[in-house]
């Protein structure tokens, strides 16, 4: 009898360790899944960051409608619930027409500007002083900022901002 109710006690100790080992293991495994999605989600989190590659300025014809259109696009789908972040592009037009015009005539100047000083201008130099163009001339460009905005403060691109932000400070 002594025997039997041993034997007893080991198959239910047994089956709860199975129970318990099956429960770990269903919890374990939920929590890999998860952090799978997790990581899945962080590594394309970034995927939209080449669509703003343009406000790096490596090329006189970098601002040009197309972009900054794709630009407002993603802004304008992504921050749906952020009305004050909403890009008009009639006025978005406007302000890429006015850029481009403004790097266009002062980019040969940047490039014997780099030469003499032995330097080479950084684009949020270059954004400061179209920016400041624009303020010093009263022309408005809420659209465009949104964009360098949005643009700048992307985790992939959050130095450019550090580097603007130093800038102010100093000037």
């Amino acid at each position: 009898m002594i025997i039997d109710d041993q034997k007893s006690l080991k198959i239910i100790n047994c089956e709860g360790l199975f129970r318990i080992r099956n429960s770990v293991k269903e919890e374990f495994d939920g929590f890999y899944v998860r952090c799978i999605a997790y990581l899945d989600l962080w590594e394309n989190s970034f995927g939209i960051t080449e669509q703003f590659a343009w406000v790096n300025l490596t090329k006189t014809n970098a601002v040009d409608w197309e972009n900054a259109e794709t630009s407002a696009e993603i802004i304008n789908s992504s921050l749906l619930d952020v009305p004050d972040m909403k890009i008009n592009n009639d006025e978005l037009f406007h302000e890429v027409v006015l850029a481009k015009e403004y790097l266009q005539s002062n980019w040969e100047q940047w490039k014997q500007e780099e030469t003499t000083r032995d330097a080479i201008i950084s684009n949020e130099e270059k954004w400061l002083r179209l920016f400041g163009h624009f303020q010093e001339n009263h022309i408005a460009s809420p659209n465009r900022i949104k964009i360098f905005e949005y643009a700048f403060c992307l985790p992939g691109t959050s130095a450019p901002v550090e580097r603007v932000f130093s800038l102010m400070n100093n000037a």
